[in-house]
């Protein structure tokens, strides 16, 4: 799965709006030699080994010519809270300077011991005057998705397929009729590896249920978590004490998680090349050549499991069915592909004039047998022109569409 590493709300909160962030902030020229552009306060529960456990909070500063600084939390006086480090290139700025706490029990430890509210940054400048501002963050010290979102399958400790349907993984949302307001995010995670798969939803509610499109190998603990992401200041201008303006960004990340587990093997049977759904990736074509004759194709090869390699079948306008449910005839193929999901198609058909050229990539397993074709629009397994709807290129004799991943 060709989709992002999902650690925490820190990730979300930089990542996720970098382009938006790039494409809001106007570029300004500042007289100050320490100038800022961007300053972020972030909590939520932190990734430990793989799963969610503790929680964090996170202060960061990007600009220019920043040598240092001290963040002071809530209180009469302020104290000191921490000392920003750099953290390397920013989104936005050539620095990153953050300070980092973790290791709290619980986002009520964070209010205890942290405190909530006006955040006093002061930085020390490379050269010229130094700087300094106050930024707010208060969630209220209380998770607004406290229980929520109510993951309902599969039940903490329950079984899922090696391949996962939408129906496997569910849940209620605190808003009746709802699932969020589209700050949430899914993820799988393998506790063995640690490795994690997830995709971001942003500005689109997630479903209730949602359908990971992946196969999951056999083990016990894998984990399942719904986060649900709260801006309490989503890219608000702000200026600093010697008028150097930029964007504040303030988030608060809750986690629901349960742990389910695979006992079955994975199908031994080549699967359908996904075509995007849920969080596989579509196939995409570029022009390897001015003219077209050569395509450099690409897929998902690792949201299923089971593939050994893979070819390509192709026809023009008349080898499409002429109703739902019947054949497609074929004029050529390309065979031997390989397990990754790349290929460059040179000498590509042209197709005659008001004509077109469509093609598929089947996966199989490197001998005889090929996976499925995928449905058509009425639900129907696509047919190609051999015994059993096989395509009878490239040496397949059959098809077995035991493998539902990818269909």
């Amino acid at each position: 799965m060709s989709t992002p590493r999902h650690d925490d709300v820190r990730a979300h909160a930089c990542c996720t709006f970098a382009l938006l962030l790039l494409s809001v902030l106007t570029a300004t020229t500042s007289a100050l030699a320490l100038d800022t552009e961007l300053a972020t306060v972030t909590a939520g529960p932190a990734r430990e080994d793989g799963f969610f456990g503790t929680y964090f909070v996170s202060f960061t500063v990007e600009g220019a010519e920043i040598a240092g600084g001290t963040i002071y939390k809530p209180g009469a006086p302020p104290t000191e809270l921490c000392q920003l480090v750099f953290a390397g290139p920013g989104f936005l700025a050539p620095e990153s300077w953050s300070c980092e706490l973790e290791g709290f029990a619980s986002l009520d430890e964070i209010c205890t011991m942290v405190g909530f509210g006006d955040f006093r940054f002061e930085l020390t400048a490379a050269a010229g005057a130094d700087d300094a501002f106050t930024v707010s963050f208060d969630p209220g010290c209380v998770d607004p998705w406290d229980g929520y979102p109510q993951i309902t399958a599969p039940s903490p400790g329950g079984v899922v397929p090696p391949v996962p349907g939408a129906g496997d993984f569910c849940w209620t949302c605190s808003v009746a009729g709802t699932c969020g307001d589209g700050n949430y995010a899914v993820a799988i995670a393998d506790q063995a590896t640690g490795d994690l798969d997830s995709d971001l939803f942003r500005e689109i509610a997630v479903p209730a249920c949602w359908d990971p499109g992946i196969c999951i190998p056999p083990a016990p603990d894998h984990e399942f978590a719904v986060t649900a992401l709260e801006f309490h200041a989503d890219l608000v201008p702000e200026t600093s004490d010697l008028g150097d303006e930029f964007l504040f960004l303030s988030a608060f990340e809750s986690t629901n998680v349960t742990l389910f587990e695979v006992n079955d093997a994975p199908p031994a049977t080549p699967p359908g090349v996904p075509g995007g759904e849920g969080v596989t990736a579509p196939m995409t074509a570029a022009k390897g050549a001015p003219d077209g004759s050569t395509l450099d194709l690409s897929w998902d090869a690792v949201s299923c499991c089971s593939i050994t390699n893979h070819h390509l079948v192709w026809g023009t306008r008349a080898d499409l069915p002429g109703a739902l449910g019947g054949t497609y005839g074929l004029d050529g193929s390309r065979c031997a592909l390989g397990a990754a999901g790349s290929y460059s198609w040179a000498g590509t058909p042209a197709p005659a004039s008001g004509d077109f050229v469509w093609w598929l990539v089947l996966a199989d397993d490197g001998a005889t047998v090929e996976g499925s074709w995928r449905t058509d629009s009425a639900g129907n397994e696509r047919s190609g022109p051999g015994a059993g709807g096989v395509s009878a290129q490239c040496g397949m004799t059959s098809k077995d569409v035991g493998n539902a991943c990818g269909r």
